[in-house]
């Protein structure tokens, strides 16, 4: 196991055992840090059951509080590959299957 590998288990693990949401936050963004990454944001919604609107967000994030009021508003999530990824695939993936990729400037 290298020492990034060992670095992320003691991250992760220490992710299980927190208590509260803050200390979920700091864990998880001390992993995307030992990952290269500045920020996350992790999502969950609740959408009807036609899948055409969504009735609840939770967010859990390290960036700017803009980029949630934006994924809502602009309705990203209709458009996220990850999500689309879950629908389309019951079974795990990694996030360079995916196909991410950075538009060209602010939509």
């Amino acid at each position: 196991m290298t020492m990034v590998e060992a670095s992320l288990t003691t991250l992760i693990e220490a992710i299980g055992q927190s208590a509260d949401d803050l200390s979920i936050q700091a864990s998880i963004l001390a992993a995307i840090k030992e990952l290269g990454g500045d920020n996350f944001v992790f999502v969950t919604f609740l959408a009807d059951d036609d899948g055409g609107s969504v009735e609840c967000y939770r967010f859990m994030t390290a960036a700017a509080p803009s980029w949630c009021r934006d994924y809502i508003e602009k309705k990203w999530w209709a458009i996220d590959p990850a999500l689309r990824a879950i629908r389309e695939h019951a079974d795990s993936y990694q996030t360079d299957q995916v196909g991410f990729s950075r538009p060209a400037g602010p939509a």
